[in-house]
């Protein structure tokens, strides 16, 4: 494996740790799901009331850490302090970058 090969592995497998956090935040009641009075998605949910584009927000963000966490099942098969043992895909993992990419932005 080249080096830069072997850094970029590592900056992936340093993105992919954050994921447990992500899902932690998004599967569990938390202040995440509260809407803070004032803010701009705050007036977007009166304005559409009974229905919340908070809740459209919320699902994207689910969608997003779900496709992130498809992704590094996928990625990663063994992961040791000293060593990892990962899968490539040429193909089906960009779809699932996509669809985390897709879903954030769809949030924001």
């Amino acid at each position: 494996m080249r080096a830069d090969e072997n850094r970029d592995l590592r900056q992936l497998l340093s993105l992919l740790d954050k994921v447990d956090t992500w899902r932690e935040m998004t599967a569990s009641p938390s202040v995440a799901w509260q809407v803070q009075p004032g803010s701009p998605l705050a007036g977007d949910d009166a304005k559409t009331d009974p229905y919340q584009v908070s809740h459209s927000a919320w699902h994207a963000l689910t969608v997003a850490v779900d496709h992130m966490q498809c992704l590094r099942s996928s990625v990663v098969s063994e992961l040791t302090d000293r060593s990892a043992s990962v899968s490539i895909h040429t193909h089906a993992q960009s779809s699932l970058i996509r669809g985390a990419f897709e879903n954030g932005a769809r949030a924001v």
